[in-house]
């Protein structure tokens, strides 16, 4: 009998081979050709893979325009950055200093009263990097685990775009809000002509809410900084309102920025 039993272990260990290659063929993320084409251009247009990536964290500077119920609030700006997990944002206001800051999924904000209160991770899965949005095609295309899916060309404020979707894997600590289905991922909008990023659209939850809003942002006036070409230019919209506007007048690369000063 030992024959046949030798027989019989081997077709169910080659079965349970096949069932976990086909599981795991399945399960991998899909990274449509098209849309890593696209994002190749991007990146191009950018300044080049070598030139985004020697960039180690950046520090900019300009003006800041918040809408704040029906008046328009002018301050200066800096904003700092690493990677894709560390950003701060410093505005300096008639009333005081605004303060935003973040590393990965925590964040907290400091408002002109120095008051300092904690943000939900809900609303921050791609806070980080607000401005230089460089690193983030880069991720996407060098980032196997990261799913991207080529939408076609669609019609974008007068004009139109290649849309792609972005889905990063989730952090397994993170618990989705109730009814969010694609937690974390985004829509990138690239100009069909130039290859810029002109914005990047998601849905947030905001503290204590159900309901998700749709939050972008918009990139515009691509100048170069060194070696690379960035925006100058960067809007926030939140569920289709224009919340705050930023004009940067100078960007550097490589400061040598400590972690300490991003941390909530």
């Amino acid at each position: 009998m030992r024959f046949p039993r030798f027989v019989l272990f081997l077709i169910l260990a080659l079965i349970t081979q096949f069932a976990v290659a086909q599981q795991t063929a399945t399960t991998a993320p899909q990274r449509d050709p098209q849309a890593m084409a696209v994002l190749q251009k991007c990146l191009a247009a950018g300044g080049g893979a070598q030139a985004l990536g020697a960039v180690q964290d950046f520090l900019a500077s300009g003006t800041i325009t918040y809408h704040w119920a029906g008046q328009d609030v002018v301050g200066t700006v800096t904003a700092q950055g690493k990677g894709l997990a560390e950003f701060r944002l410093d505005s300096v206001l008639p009333q005081g200093t605004r303060s935003f800051k973040i590393v990965g999924t925590a964040g907290s904000i400091t408002t002109e009263d120095g008051k300092t209160s904690a943000l939900p991770y809900s609303g921050l899965m791609t806070a980080p990097n607000l401005t230089f949005p460089g690193a983030r095609v880069a991720t996407a295309l060098n980032n196997s685990a990261i799913a991207l899916q080529f939408l076609g060309l669609v019609p974008f404020e007068s004009a139109q775009a290649y849309q792609i979707h972005v889905a990063p894997p989730l952090d397994s600590s993170l618990t989705p809000p109730s009814g969010a289905t694609q937690f974390g991922s985004f829509d990138l909008y690239v100009d069909p002509t130039t290859y810029q990023l002109l914005e990047l659209s998601e849905s947030i939850w905001v503290a204590n809410s159900i309901q998700s809003l749709p939050h972008a942002l918009r990139y515009s006036n691509y100048r170069p900084a060194g070696s690379v070409v960035a925006p100058y230019q960067i809007s926030e919209l939140v569920n289709g309102q224009e919340t705050w506007s930023i004009s940067l007048s100078s960007i550097s690369f490589n400061n040598t920025l400590s972690d300490s000063m991003f941390k909530p």
